[in-house]
C-alpha cells in the first residue's frame, strides 16, 4: 500500500494484466497513455523489489513537490 507501488493504468489492461509476473507487466505497461505507466515499461526495471518501491517513491515525491510549490513568503 505505499504510494511507489501504485501505477496508473487504464482498466482494460489493468484486468490483463492482474496476475502477471513484473516482467509480463512491463510489456502490458508499454501499450498505456499514461507517461509515467510507460516510463515504467521503459525504465530497465527487472525486478519489482522493497528497493525499487522505495526509490519510485522518492521520486514521485520529488515530482509532487515540484508540480505543488507553494510560495508561502
Amino acid at each position: 500500500y505505499r504510494l511507489g507501488n501504485l501505477l496508473l493504468l487504464e482498466a482494460p489492461i489493468n484486468r490483463a494484466c492482474q496476475n502477471d509476473t513484473f516482467t509480463q507487466k512491463l510489456s502490458r505497461y508499454a501499450g498505456s497513455t499514461y507517461r509515467m505507466t510507460v516510463d515504467m515499461a521503459g525504465s530497465g526495471q527487472a525486478e519489482w523489489t522493497p528497493a525499487a518501491i522505495n526509490a519510485r517513491q522518492d521520486l514521485l515525491a520529488q515530482r509532487a513537490a515540484h508540480v505543488w510549490r507553494v510560495d508561502f513568503a
